[in-house]
């Protein structure tokens, strides 16, 4: 009877045992989880936060006009002018004069007339900061004698540049795990071959993805202006010899004209030495004055 009531009693001990040491796993269990709960309704808004975060704008603004100056040369001076103010660049100019119309008038026997008309126009590229584009467009405005057009464009890509970031670092970190996996590969020459093929275009990628950022960010950095100026068109004229005047006869109206042209120049050269020879047409004219008033009276008396 003493054993059993011993046996009774370690019993009745194991069992209040048992149920606190399940009462203390269950609690540590729901703390645990309640905390893991807790843990996540945290982190899930931080995380969600971070990424709906929109990167900062960066905007490409281009510009592409098209107008008329009164002096394309002048024009154009005074535009490369304006731009080195502004801390830009001239990357392209294609000043050209372009012939429309040419004649060439036989107007003697040995000269004749050239008549040329033309056009004369610039094609310009520009490099301008971003912050100074407003002012640079304004002081190119005050040259415009008549707009053909005027067009400013601005393109947002802030996630262009974001995405090219992202898949740079997928790119390099691709490449670090299979060069970390390709010395167990050595075994095997085929699969370490492939593993560094794989690695390469891994890196060709990454480093496409920073070019096309280095791109990106120059022309948020800096601003294309491309400019298409033209004048009014001109005529200019030229006295020219004619080439073949010895083996061309001219016609009769040339022929004509040229007679009377050389008749003027001759009496101009005429009348030219005359007014040469003043003096002594004074000395005729003041010896006849005298002869009259002294002499004229007693020759005829003599005659008579």
């Amino acid at each position: 009877m003493k054993s059993a009531s011993i046996f009774v009693a370690i019993a009745a001990t194991l069992l209040v045992m048992s149920g606190c040491a399940g009462n203390n796993f269950e609690n540590n269990a729901a703390d645990s989880t309640s905390n893991v709960q807790t843990a996540d309704v945290k982190l899930a808004p931080a995380a969600n936060k971070e990424e709906d975060k929109l990167p900062e704008r960066q905007f490409i603004r281009t510009s592409d006009m098209k107008f008329r100056v009164r002096d394309v040369t002048n024009a154009t001076n005074q535009i490369e002018h304006i731009v080195r103010q502004n801390q830009g660049f001239v990357t392209y100019t294609n000043l050209k004069s372009t012939v429309e119309n040419q004649q060439i008038i036989q107007k003697s026997l040995d000269s004749s007339l050239e008549s040329i008309q033309y056009a004369v126009t610039n094609e310009i590229t520009l490099r301008i900061p971003n912050a100074k584009l407003d002012s640079t467009l304004y002081a190119i405005s005050s040259l415009v004698d008549f707009w053909d057009y005027r067009i400013i464009k601005a393109d947002d890509v802030a996630l262009q540049i974001k995405a090219n970031q992202q898949a740079q670092s997928r790119a390099l970190n691709s490449t670090q795990n299979i060069h970390q996996n390709i010395d167990r590969k050595k075994s095997n020459l085929n699969q370490a071959n492939d593993a560094v093929s794989i690695a390469e275009n891994q890196q060709e990628a990454a480093d496409n993805a920073a070019l096309n950022n280095i791109s990106l960010k120059d022309q948020v950095t800096y601003s294309t202006v491309s400019l298409s100026i033209y004048q009014r068109t001109e005529t200019r004229f030229w006295s020219i010899a004619s080439p073949d005047a010895q083996n061309v006869k001219a016609g009769i109206g040339i022929r004509v004209w040229d007679s009377i042209k050389t008749g003027w120049y001759f009496a101009e050269d005429l009348f030219v030495g005359i007014i040469r020879l003043w003096f002594v047409i004074l000395l005729i004219v003041a010896c006849y004055l005298i002869y009259r008033k002294y002499f004229r009276k007693k020759v005829l008396a003599m005659w008579k």
